[in-house]
């Protein structure tokens, strides 16, 4: 697979043990200009986050188009779910998780107000 070369850069970060951030928006741009994030595109762009070993938080599938994400390594405990308690997740638990996630839920990505901490 072509890794777009930002991506490259933003995994050495990572590598190094920084925490770049990057809007949605502008990433899945790194990915042939895209301006929306269409099933195929999110397709392409998990399996070039699996490539290099990385995942977004929070998911840049399921953000605002303008929020930011932060990149992270793909192994990376604890996860924090949307209410904001902690889960502790293995590595092999989250390659599991990511599997069956990627294969058969569609994630909203619109932002509702029930998202709010606030909310709750």
């Amino acid at each position: 697979m072509n890794i777009p070369p930002p991506l490259l850069d933003v995994a050495e970060k990572v590598k190094q043990g920084q925490a770049p951030s990057h809007s949605v928006r502008e990433f899945i741009s790194w990915f042939w200009g895209s301006k929306r994030r269409g099933s195929f595109v999110v397709s392409i762009i998990r399996q070039a986050l699996g490539e290099v070993q990385l995942r977004t938080s929070p998911d840049f599938d399921a953000t605002y188009l303008d929020g930011l994400i932060t990149f992270i390594p793909a192994a990376a405990p604890p996860v924090q779910n949307d209410v904001g308690s902690e889960m502790n997740i293995s590595a092999g638990d989250s390659m599991v998780m990511v599997d069956s996630a990627a294969a058969s839920v569609k994630v909203d990505p619109s932002y509702r107000v029930a998202r709010l901490t606030a909310s709750h």
